[in-house]
């Protein structure tokens, strides 16, 4: 996105991973998290989910907070772009936005929550929102993998750029036009 480099993650193994922090606790106040992505494949079609993980904070495979983009059902219209939390095996909330990502392009993706209200925003236009809190876990934060997801391990396959925390600040409050980025 910046420059002439990026995080590649070949869907093989690579990741980042980095130990627990209040960073990560974004709880009940206002946020943003937004990131650049570059998808080298998308989630595969089929009968079940498959999915691109982004980033993951997972105790187990019953409690855990990410953000993915999957695809679900072999009709290729269950494209969905997730921010997901779920705890003792029952999801607390799922902001679950239908968009179809394509590969080689680059997107801006940010969630914000202002005044208890998360939106997800692809290019600066709103997908989906939803009213909810945040968990908390302690242990480690995972950039491109989650091991224990339905018993299966993911990992990203796409370029990521300029991944953002912000907490106490909701960085957009409506559709916005974010600098796009061609190429690369």
């Amino acid at each position: 996105k910046f420059g002439t480099a990026s995080g590649l993650f070949d869907g093989t193994g690579d990741y980042i991973t980095t130990g627990d922090s209040d960073d990560w606790y974004l709880g009940t106040g206002d946020f943003t998290i937004d990131f650049w992505v570059r998808f080298n494949a998308l989630p595969a079609t089929g009968t079940s989910p498959t999915t691109q993980i982004i980033f993951a904070q997972e105790t187990d495979g019953n409690n855990y907070f990410m953000f993915q983009y999957w695809v679900w059902g072999g009709d290729n219209t269950h494209r969905r772009l997730t921010l997901l939390s779920v705890a003792s095996g029952s999801v607390n909330f799922m902001l679950d936005g239908y968009w179809e990502a394509s590969v080689n392009t680059w997107y801006h993706i940010a969630s914000v929550r202002v005044g208890g209200v998360i939106t997800t925003y692809v290019n600066g236009v709103s997908v989906h929102s939803v009213t909810q809190d945040m968990p908390n876990s302690n242990l480690a934060f995972n950039i491109g993998k989650l091991d224990n997801y339905a018993g299966y391990l993911y990992y990203l396959d796409c370029y990521v750029d300029e991944i953002r925390f912000t907490k106490g600040a909701a960085r957009y409050l409506s559709n916005f036009t974010p600098h796009i980025v061609t190429g690369k």
